[in-house]
């Protein structure tokens, strides 16, 4: 039996995946590495998926793969495979290159992917390079795709996947100062939640106006919002935000 998707390196984020893939194209049909056997069995009681004995037997049965091990895994589980010429293989691993994916996957299509674990609600970022018409229909189900015209835009947008957590923390403090300024927790939560869904609507529907723009309508003469830029500018605290995506940027072995 040939399956529409295989999965080496079956971990928690590989999971994640699989769910986005599972809720929207629920008939696809999945075989998983049994590396993270845990994680294995789990998605085979969840989805009926199938277990392989080995990585080989993964690609030589799936149409599409995701490679989603650890970075210090990722040649030893790709090398020596069974790669063919009509399978597309997708890396999710941060700072792999593309020349490396497709030395190890050749003759094999080689595309590389930075999703976030909100890609199990369909909702992630997905920067993608090259753009691949294939590798684009099947990554709608994380998220919309964005190609990035080339490697050195693409390990840019990698950072991404680190900014996501940030934003979640960033989200958590907030919660946590409105508990403790007397809104409730369940309430804090969902409020945090609200302003950056807010914000991140008027960022992507009001695309005729720069980011700067949609920010500055706000910051009105006396205003608390800008009060507050004021401060954060003060501390150096927007910068301090590029600072450290840069700062991931060089962890990620970026060739700059």
């Amino acid at each position: 039996m040939t399956f529409d998707l295989g999965i080496i390196g079956t971990g928690e984020f590989a999971v994640y995946l699989v769910e986005g893939v599972m809720r929207a194209n629920p008939d696809t049909t999945v075989i998983v590495s049994p590396r993270g056997r845990a994680h294995a069995l789990d998605l085979q009681r969840r989805f009926g998926h199938t277990v392989a004995d080995d990585n080989a037997e993964v690609v030589a049965r799936a149409t599409t793969v995701l490679a989603a091990t650890r970075p210090a895994q990722f040649h030893d589980a790709l090398a020596e495979l069974p790669w063919r010429d009509d399978q597309l293989v997708i890396s999710v691993a941060a700072g792999v290159d593309h020349t490396e994916l497709t030395s190890l996957a050749s003759p094999a299509t080689a595309v590389l992917c930075m999703p976030t674990n909100s890609a199990m609600l369909g909702e992630s970022v997905v920067p993608m390079f090259p753009a691949n018409e294939r590798a684009r229909r099947f990554l709608t189900a994380f998220g919309e795709p964005v190609a990035m015209p080339d490697e050195r835009a693409f390990e840019s947008s990698a950072v991404l996947g680190a900014y996501f957590g940030w934003l979640l923390a960033l989200m958590d403090g907030g919660a946590n100062w409105l508990a403790a300024h007397d809104v409730p927790a369940d309430s804090a939560r969902t409020l945090m939640a609200q302003v950056f869904r807010s914000a991140a609507a008027v960022a992507a529907r009001r695309d005729s106006r720069s980011l700067s723009e949609l920010a500055n309508e706000l910051r009105l003469p006396g205003g608390i919002t800008e009060h507050g830029l004021i401060e954060l500018e003060k501390r150096g605290s927007l910068d301090d935000w590029q600072a450290v995506m840069t700062s991931v940027l060089e962890r990620l072995g970026a060739r700059y």
